[in-house]
């Protein structure tokens, strides 16, 4: 399902400073984020761990929001319930993906309004979904992969913006993704549901 950014969606630009502090260097190992273009031209890529489980035509179905009743463990549910809060917000989001062979993938987007989990048929584990209602964009996490999430908010390196950044990492630091708090999101309800989010689980926490 290597269905890339297109459509009406699109890429913004980051320096590489602020890249190099979002994101760690590390092998991406639990996500898969989907978009057509125009003409279905793949613009970036994702990692292949995740792709074989997400693939298969029994992959999640972003046709519609109902949860399909799997049993999570007590980590996968502190998980499920992080990005819950970030779907309940309706806010956007800006999701940057560094692949395994050199491919960075950003849009911008609300964690749905499909938000739903299955069981992959290929890896048994739970994966979390959240989509568009037409499936031009989707989202996949395999909730076991994640172990911990750092939200912090810090300036940006010309000192201009206040950048809320949540960094979703496997117990090896390895970087599954990060999400910014959209730019057009900076009124006072936004900083405090931002606010929130620190207090109940930065600067960093475990599931």
């Amino acid at each position: 399902m290597a269905r890339l950014l297109g459509g009406s969606f699109c890429f913004y630009w980051i320096s590489p400073i602020l890249l190099c502090w979002i994101l760690a260097p590390t092998k991406t190992t639990a996500f898969v984020v989907s978009q057509f273009g125009g003409h279905g031209i793949p613009l970036a890529v994702t990692s292949t761990s995740l792709l074989e489980a997400s693939s298969s035509p029994s992959s999640p179905d972003a046709s519609s929001s109902a949860t399909v009743s799997v049993e999570m463990t007590e980590s996968e549910q502190g998980v499920y319930n992080f990005f819950e809060k970030l779907h309940k917000s309706a806010y956007k989001f800006r999701i940057i993906v560094v692949g395994n062979t050199g491919g960075i993938l950003e849009t911008t987007s609300i964690m749905g309004p499909v938000f739903k989990t299955n069981t992959s048929p290929k890896s048994g584990k739970t994966l979390l979904t959240m989509a568009s209602d037409d499936q031009t964009f989707e989202f996949h996490v395999t909730l076991a992969q994640v172990a911990k999430v750092a939200v912090v908010e810090r300036k940006s390196p010309d000192g201009a913006k206040t950048l809320r950044v949540m960094r979703v990492l496997t117990a090896k630091d390895e970087s599954v993704c990060s999400l910014i708090l959209g730019e057009e999101e900076s009124n006072d309800e936004a900083a405090a549901f931002f606010q929130e989010l620190m207090d109940e689980y930065g600067p960093i926490h475990e599931f």
